[in-house]
């Protein structure tokens, strides 16, 4: 006999064996397993090489490769539905690319624009093909975690001694990046680590925080749940980058609210409604916008922050005067002695390409992690690995207002935002008879030993 709860189970498989084949529907490894952890890595190679005079690295190779099969089956619904958050990844990258030929010539617009929609819809697209269950969301997690671990000893050797044994190591047989010359800190040097600069290294080690401490650590009890976290926290703090450190104590300040309201009703809606009024009461009291303050206090150091807050009203200003399309690859209207560097990921889209760019790329963003708070009906793990990838979000988030992303880490944030919508089409648990015969066996169990 088939009970409803069987027919909404059959339905579930139906609509999953839609999205890929059975075993990664059900969370079991799958072709695309490799190739998750294959891209993960290659990601952290510091290598690079020229075609011509095209400028390609590993990831990329991979990103050309299956980019054209993945988009196909993330247009045709093969990837589970064609949601909101896929049109406004598509639409970024189709206006930030327009905006390109806007302000360049085709020649000059060409390179670039290609570039910007691999880098943008290529990972997106690949993290939608490869992670389909919780299995492979397990060794996304994973690959990423055991990579912070095999870099962090050559990341404290490079704090001490100011020599980055990773790029010497790659430089020696293939063109790398350079080390990049900065200041000292509290008497050490800013690990770089396999990527262009200390900021992007921090920014890497942060977005891992989440899975580390929800995921991975996850799985065990007491204390130990916490070494995963703190040891991608300990990676993070040998970049020494202010923008990365408050990401991390950003979601660290989350992890702790979950922690401890998991019992209180509406506990999202309070941290919420607390924030939206410490933004009003700072705007109403301070001569600065809220934002340049917490830009202020933020910072490592007052330079820092008040070169920030020109990058703000500079920024903004260009916004300002070019509002549709941006000013592309363009240089930006500033004071003589700031530099060039825009380090703001979030505006840095609007001055590019233009505030429709900017406002595709947030709403892509913003439904992403609503969605992700309002699904019901999951099991305890599944739970554990969603809000994983809300502090992880929320680590990205906070890290765009204080830097830039770009190179192996504008790839891996579009990784990330594919990475979640697996959790989208986790079928709710269905109630069973024998689930409930147990529930009220346990419950009937309980009331007898009170």
């Amino acid at each position: 006999m088939v009970t409803v709860a069987n027919r909404v189970t059959i339905r579930n498989r139906v609509a999953l064996g839609r999205v890929a084949s059975r075993g990664d529907a059900a969370g079991k490894p799958g072709r695309g397993t490799f190739i998750l952890a294959l891209f993960l890595i290659i990601l952290a190679i510091p290598v690079y090489f020229f075609i011509g005079t095209i400028k390609l690295s590993p990831y990329r190779v991979v990103l050309l490769v299956m980019f054209i099969p993945t988009v196909l089956m993330l247009l045709a619904g093969k990837l589970g539905p064609f949601r909101l958050c896929d049109l406004m990844v598509l639409l970024f990258s189709g206006w930030g690319t327009l905006a390109l030929f806007v302000n360049h010539d085709f020649d000059f617009a060409l390179q670039p624009g290609g570039i910007l929609i691999v880098e943008t819809v290529g990972p997106y697209a690949l993290a939608r093909y490869c992670i389909r269950g919780a299995r492979q969301f397990e060794v996304f997690a994973r690959t990423l975690f055991w990579l912070i671990v095999a870099i962090l000893p050559f990341a404290i050797y490079e704090n001490i001694t100011s020599h980055n044994p990773i790029l010497a190591l790659f430089g020696s047989f293939a063109s790398t990046f350079a080390v990049v010359e900065k200041p000292p800190r509290w008497g050490l040097d800013q690990a770089q680590g396999p990527f262009e600069h200390p900021i992007l290294f921090g920014v890497y080690c942060g977005t891992v925080f989440g899975l580390a401490l929800y995921v991975i650590g996850g799985k065990y009890r007491r204390m130990r749940r916490y070494l995963p976290p703190g040891t991608v926290a300990v990676a993070l703090a040998t970049s020494l980058s202010s923008g990365a450190l408050t990401a991390l104590i950003t979601q660290t300040l989350v992890a702790t609210w979950d922690r401890m309201t998991r019992s209180l009703a509406r506990r999202w809606a309070i941290i919420g409604s607390v924030l939206g009024a410490m933004y009003v009461f700072i705007d109403l009291l301070s001569t600065r916008t809220p934002i340049e303050v917490f830009i202020n206090y933020f910072t490592f150091n007052y330079e820092n922050s008040y070169n920030r807050i020109l990058i703000w009203r500079y920024g903004t200003a260009e916004v300002g005067r070019h509002p549709l399309f941006g000013i592309g690859l363009s240089d930006w209207e500033r004071a003589y002695y700031m530099s060039p560097s825009t380090d703001m990921f979030w505006l840095l889209q609007a001055m590019q390409y233009g505030l429709p760019a900017a406002i595709f790329l947030a709403i892509a963003v913003i439904y992403i992690i609503a969605k992700l708070s309002k699904i019901d009906g999951l099991d305890a793990q599944t739970v554990e690995y969603r809000m994983g990838m809300l502090v992880a979000m929320l680590g990205f988030v906070v890290a765009g207002w204080t830097v830039d992303l770009w190179g192996a880490i504008y790839c891996l944030f579009f990784f990330f935002l594919g990475a979640a919508v697996w959790l989208f089409d986790v079928p709710p648990r269905a109630s069973t008879p024998a689930s409930d015969t147990l529930r009220k066996a346990a419950g009937s169990l309980a009331a007898k030993s009170v």
